[in-house]
């Protein structure tokens, strides 16, 4: 059984690079403006910030963004970032403890997500530029949770898209243990061996936080999105709790797509399907970035304007 949460736990925690194809590049988009940040992690590890802008542009509100785990940092979610700069935003987005440019040599714990996102809301807080706009948040997978999560910390953020988020962090460890066909002792030896280790790190004020310990300590409006062919964080440990609390509350919207999994929720139909009949035999070297990775603009404007209309309506 050790074997088995040491597996789970280097899969999750160890460090991880931005990985192809994800990660895009920067002159793949000729008019963002990047500016790199550092900024401290509450462990003293330097994490690496970018500004994202456009030149004689007035943002209306800044995106902080948080990337999920296992593929890389903020440069996988390029063509997120790139849509909302050319649709009247700043975004701030930023490689976690243990990610491509950040430093450390582990994730530390799932938790980490929420305590590093914190530390970005409040270094966009203190600066001379960021500071002066309202604050909305986006998050996919791993960050989709530290956005959820984060709002009980931070009842300043006016509007939250995630997309993908599981609930808790154990009940996550328990699916991963699941999805091996193990005994039910196991599953619940294993669990209680994966929260330890991954505690150890963790300060007191962010354990155990949950996706809707932030929903229902803020007044943050939400945006949900899942896929139901999400083999990676199925509807039972986010969309389904999230839906029957949640689904007469106003400040909730909820998109949920029963042909959509994990890392494709944001992408077209053409981008899906070209996806979908993608053969990787020659690690990716003929993979079209710019067919795989288009948008569903219908559900990028629906989120744009879910945002640009919490930050002007109060109630």
């Amino acid at each position: 059984m050790q074997e088995i949460v040491k597996e789970i736990l280097n899969e999750l925690l160890s460090r991880h690079e931005n990985l192809e194809p994800f990660c895009r590049k920067e002159s793949e988009f000729p008019s963002l403006k990047i500016e790199r940040r550092e900024f401290l992690s509450l462990t003293k590890e330097n994490l690496r910030g970018y500004v994202f802008s456009k030149n004689n542009s007035k943002a209306e509100a800044i995106l902080v963004l948080a990337h999920g785990l296992g593929i890389g940092g903020a440069f996988c979610y390029l063509d997120i970032i790139n849509y909302f700069v050319n649709n009247g935003f700043m975004v701030f987005a930023y490689d976690a403890t243990g990610n491509a440019e950040s430093g450390g040599t582990s994730c530390l714990s799932i938790e980490q997500g929420v305590i590093d996102l914190s530390e970005a809301i409040n270094y966009v807080e203190k600066d001379k530029i960021m500071g002066q706009y309202p604050i909305v948040l986006f998050g996919h997978s791993w960050g989709a949770y530290a956005v959820s999560a984060v709002i009980k910390f931070h009842k300043e953020v006016k509007a939250v898209c995630e997309v993908a988020a599981f609930n808790d962090v154990e009940s996550e460890f328990k699916y991963q243990l699941e999805y091996l066909s193990l005994s039910k002792d196991e599953v619940q030896k294993g669990c209680i061996e994966l929260l330890n280790e991954n505690e150890r790190n963790i300060p007191t004020l962010f354990k155990n936080v949950s996706a809707m310990d932030g929903f229902d300590n803020s007044n943050a409006k939400i945006f949900l999105v899942h896929g139901a062919k999400d083999i990676n964080v199925p509807d039972k440990l986010g969309y389904d709790l999230f839906f029957k609390k949640y689904k007469d509350n106003k400040r909730f919207v909820f998109k949920h797509y029963l042909d959509r999994s994990h890392f494709d929720l944001y992408y077209s139909d053409k981008a899906r399907e070209y996806r979908n009949s993608y053969d990787d035999k020659d690690g990716y070297s003929n993979f079209n970035k710019a067919i795989a990775c288009e948008l569903d603009l219908s559900l990028m404007n629906e989120i744009k304007e879910f945002y640009l209309f919490s930050i002007n309506n109060k109630k």
